[in-house]
């Protein structure tokens, strides 16, 4: 009777500790994809954040060009 029992609580423990795995290693799983997602994320808004910069080059660039053009028209005799 009591090895049944003994037997039956080891069972138990296996379970258990089978399932706590399970957990552990999909909580790391689920941390990866987060990871992942982050670098991505970050990747994107890096892109995002270069290429308004780069607008902002060109539109400066442009004023300037302008401004040299007006100032060299009005400066011709």
């Amino acid at each position: 009777m009591m090895t049944d029992k003994a037997a039956e609580a080891r069972q138990l423990n296996l379970l258990t500790l089978l399932f706590a795995i399970l957990a552990f290693v999909g909580i790391l799983a689920l941390g990866s994809v987060d990871a992942k997602t982050k670098q991505q994320r970050y990747r994107i808004a890096k892109t995002y954040q270069i290429s308004e910069r780069q607008k902002l080059e060109r539109r400066r660039a442009r004023a300037v060009q302008g401004v040299i053009a007006s100032t060299s028209a009005q400066s011709a005799p």
